[in-house]
């Protein structure tokens, strides 16, 4: 069956990752960090210009943000 038949099978492990992505208000330049689904970000800084960040989970969302996010 599947060619598996005469192959001692043992289980894999797995991990899950969330991909967060994010915009700068200073430069619109945008990044992603993937972590698990423990990670709550508290401060971050723009790759691209350096400015500092704080993450709110209860911001709202810009015009032509992406709402299932």
């Amino acid at each position: 069956m599947g060619g598996y038949d005469n192959i001692s099978l043992k289980p894999c492990r797995n991990s899950k990752e969330i991909i967060w992505h994010f915009t700068c208000d200073s430069c619109s330049g945008w990044w992603s960090i993937a972590a698990s689904d423990q990670w709550s970000p508290k401060k971050l800084f723009c790759p691209h210009c350096s400015f500092k960040h704080i993450y709110n989970k209860a911001n709202p969302a810009k015009t032509g943000d992406i709402g299932w996010v």
